[in-house]
């Protein structure tokens, strides 16, 4: 049974030494009940990645398309930490779709904390459907010249 109850899909956490994940040419699936997976790229620890001793990852998300219907769809975001400059390198050329109208993010931060400046380094060139929403990109501090919507 789909209570629309679902948990985030990729979870990623600081390292001892840096590193860098690729997300590209992936398909979220809603649950069976349409609903949204969660956060599907969830940067989500409570230990902030300063490079002493912890580093964030850079993470690039790319070409992906995230679907569902939850109270408001995220495709990438972070919770429980302030992030760090760099932590996602990359975030281009995504589609977020809902099959119903209502609210999304591209990108977005949780649980009341701040993203530290850069964390979102280069979101921008990604489509969404059905978001009712005007702001998309929630916290990031890079120019999106280049958002854009299907129509």
């Amino acid at each position: 049974m789909d209570n629309g109850i679902a948990g985030d899909i990729l979870m990623l956490i600081p390292g001892r030494n840096p590193y860098r994940v690729t997300i590209r040419n992936g398909i979220t699936p809603p649950t069976p009940g349409g609903q949204a997976p969660g956060v599907t790229i969830n940067y989500n620890t409570n230990i902030n990645c300063d490079g002493n001793p912890w580093h964030c990852p850079a993470i690039t998300a790319e070409q992906n398309t995230y679907l569902g219907d939850a109270q408001a769809l995220t495709a990438i975001g972070g919770e429980s930490n302030n992030g760090g400059a760099g932590l996602f390198a990359s975030i281009q050329f995504n589609i977020a779709w809902r099959t119903t109208p209502g609210v999304g993010f591209i990108t977005k931060w949780h649980a009341l904390k701040v993203p530290a400046d850069g964390t979102f380094a280069l979101a921008d060139s990604n489509n969404w459907w059905n978001f009712t929403n005007e702001i998309r990109y929630d916290r990031t501090d890079t120019t999106r010249a280049h958002m854009s919507h299907l129509v």
